[in-house]
């Protein structure tokens, strides 16, 4: 890690990693550059505190760190490639499931819909199934074909998924 020096041409740097050993002996590396003051933390919460303001994978190559803290020291804030691969995977996952909810969400019957927006507003299950003229029992085979249509396993988690995809609101 990296953080923003001040005017001078010194870059201050943050080696941080969990095994000690290793955080030094990458912190006597970076002292060997002339224009590096190097401090070595344990973790990443130290690091936020201490300023940290770049993040860069102990799986960059040794060559590149001194280029990259460089950079970082003059304002850039650099990901790494690893990390920037691992990103574009994170969101074209979270894409896929949001389209897969979305998907889900849209099977509602206007019934079932009807039934969550209700949960939504805070009306008791009993008085669902009052207003709604059905037993109890009825309400609660709704309730089971909600769960299954959107592959969750409570209500809340139903109830979650129904307001993030827009399908229901909640009132203030």
């Amino acid at each position: 890690m990296a953080k923003r020096g001040s005017s001078s041409p010194v870059v201050s740097v943050l080696v941080v990693d969990d095994h000690r050993t290793f955080a030094e002996a990458l912190g006597v590396v970076f002292g060997l550059e002339k224009d590096f003051r190097v401090e070595v933390a344990a973790n990443g919460l130290e690091a936020v505190e201490a300023g940290a303001v770049g993040f860069v994978s102990k799986f960059t190559s040794l060559h590149e760190l001194p280029d990259v803290i460089r950079r970082v020291g003059r304002g850039e804030y650099i990901i790494g490639r690893q990390e920037a691969d691992r990103l574009a995977r994170l969101l074209h996952h979270r894409r896929r499931q949001e389209a897969t909810e979305r998907q889900r969400v849209n099977r509602l019957t206007p019934r079932q819909t009807e039934i969550l927006q209700m949960m939504a507003d805070g009306v008791p299950d009993l008085d669902i199934a009052q207003r709604l003229n059905l037993s109890r029992y009825t309400l609660r085979t709704h309730m089971q074909n909600i769960l299954t249509r959107l592959s969750v396993h409570t209500k809340v988690q139903a109830l979650a998924v129904a307001i993030r995809q827009g399908k229901i609101g909640t009132r203030p």
